[in-house]
């Protein structure tokens, strides 16, 4: 099976010669072994694209009786883990369902774009290198004024003006929810919550080698990256305004985004000894990212025991309960089932 995965990789095909049984406890570790070297971007997401075709009767009409299947769905992705998608600006570690990390090289990120779609996401800033920043502003104000002081920055000649960047700490959040915003992030470390972790962009400058790519040699240590960088609650949500930029706090319980219908994203406080219910569309799949200690799903009448670093996926008709033995914040997104199978333009 591992090697038939490899096969549509380099193919770019979603085709399998014969269809496995998704209720299989063996099936995940055929794709983690198919993925087990770093690859390009095209042969993960070729793969990526299978095992979401395996589990589309689960995630479109969910039997919420069957309580094996939910269990299978469960223990695939959680063995699935992360994605690793790398990019001439650092790497992505995605969840097949809209949560992804980042890691940018200092001075690098995100070429400066508008999404084709509806695609929605906001940021959550855990580590910032020198010099990063964070850029927003309007399409208008783009043409105005932003990509003649992109273009300068991208060949060193200068910063980019005040009046649509931001100097980004750890804790600091910024939403992109309209296709009017133009937007990059440059020498982070992040989260982002999103309703696809495909691309769907148009690139206005792309300052970015993508013929230049070499891929490492090695996956990244994902744990470490949640425990040790910002490993609390939001703290500031950026935004622009007409000429300036404005800030505010975010309150403990503010979500991250929340799109409605489509999408919620948090982060949630578990203390020691405490359950928690996660405030989500039962109809919706659920993805828990612990951060600096483990903690215990209750799920369809079983324990899960989930590290930092670690996903943890919950199909569309069930609930999940989460407690820990330690002090705790967890990563939570929970999307629309028909967002994930959706064909994003890109």
């Amino acid at each position: 099976m591992a090697d038939e995965l490899r096969r549509i990789a380099e193919a770019d095909t979603t085709r399998l010669q014969y269809l496995p049984d998704p209720l299989d406890p063996d099936l995940p570790y055929a794709f983690v072994d198919a993925l087990k070297e770093p690859m390009p971007i095209a042969a993960v997401e070729a793969i990526e694209r299978v095992a979401m075709g395996l589990f589309r009767q689960q995630l479109l009409k969910p039997d919420v009786h069957d309580i094996f299947a939910a269990r299978s769905f469960a223990h695939f992705f959680h063995t699935l883990g992360f994605l690793y998608k790398y990019k001439p600006y650092g790497v992505k570690a995605a969840s097949p369902f809209g949560y992804s990390l980042f890691d940018l090289h200092p001075g690098q990120g995100f070429s400066f774009q508008l999404h084709l779609e509806p695609k929605y996401e906001a940021f959550h800033i855990l580590q910032a290198h020198p010099d990063s920043f964070i850029y927003l502003s309007t399409h208008p104000e783009w043409l105005e004024s932003g990509e003649a002081a992109a273009i300068a920055w991208s060949v060193g000649e200068q910063r980019i003006p005040a009046a649509h960047t931001w100097s980004p700490e750890p804790g600091d959040i910024a939403r992109i929810t309209s296709t009017e915003i133009v937007h990059t992030v440059i020498g982070c470390t992040l989260e982002e919550y999103a309703t696809t972790s495909f691309d769907a962009v148009e690139r206005l400058l792309d300052q970015n080698d993508r013929a230049g790519l070499i891929l490492p040699a090695r996956h990244p240590e994902i744990a470490a990256m949640v425990h040790d960088l910002h490993p609390d609650l939001p703290r500031r949500l950026l935004g622009p305004a007409t000429s300036t930029w404005t800030s505010a706090d975010v309150p403990a319980e503010e979500p991250i985004i929340e799109v409605p219908g489509e999408l919620l994203g948090q982060r949630l406080r578990i203390e020691r000894g405490t359950q928690i219910r996660l405030a989500a569309p039962r109809s919706w799949v659920k993805v828990i990212v612990p951060t600096t200690s483990a903690v215990c799903c209750f799920f369809a009448d079983q324990e899960w025991t989930v590290a930092p670093g670690q996903l943890f996926t919950i199909p569309p008709g069930w609930d999940v309960e989460v407690a820990s033995e330690h002090p705790t914040v967890i990563a939570m997104q929970s999307i629309a089932p028909e967002l994930v199978l959706r064909e994003w333009a890109g």
